[in-house]
């Protein structure tokens, strides 16, 4: 069959030109499947940070009791005092309530959010941190 092909065929330089378009394809395909794997990776890694960052919130002691002691009739959560600059809402589960603090969400830029439930004998208030780049 090779020697068909390339044996006595006067088509030779058609194959090499089929040949040379498989492989086009097949570079082109590589490199969108690099682009798109660097895209998740830098997804996938600021999802992470803002689970770390509302884990630290959870474990911290003094913030927790902040949030649980907020009153959400005021629309803003200005006195909850976090380490970075990012924006947070605070739910109240028990009336439907809620207020936002920290900074401003950007318009142009994609946003991260993580939620943790806070809740204490009396009180259950849903903690969800925004974060962006």
């Amino acid at each position: 069959m090779l020697s068909y092909v390339f044996g006595k065929s006067k088509n030779k330089r058609g194959w090499l030109r089929v040949v040379e378009a498989c492989m086009a394809i097949i570079i082109l395909i590589g490199f969108v499947m690099i682009i798109m794997n660097k895209a998740e990776v830098k997804e996938t890694n600021m999802q992470q940070r803002a689970n770390d960052l509302v884990l630290k919130i959870e474990k911290d002691n003094v913030i927790r009791q902040e949030i649980l002691n907020l009153n959400c009739d005021d629309l803003d959560c200005g006195n909850i005092i976090l380490d970075y600059d990012y924006a947070f809402s605070i739910e109240d589960l028990v009336t439907p309530k809620s207020c936002e603090g920290g900074m401003e969400k950007p318009l142009n830029k994609e946003i991260f959010a993580s939620s943790i439930i806070i809740a204490s004998s009396e009180n259950y208030k849903k903690f969800t941190l925004y974060i962006w780049e």
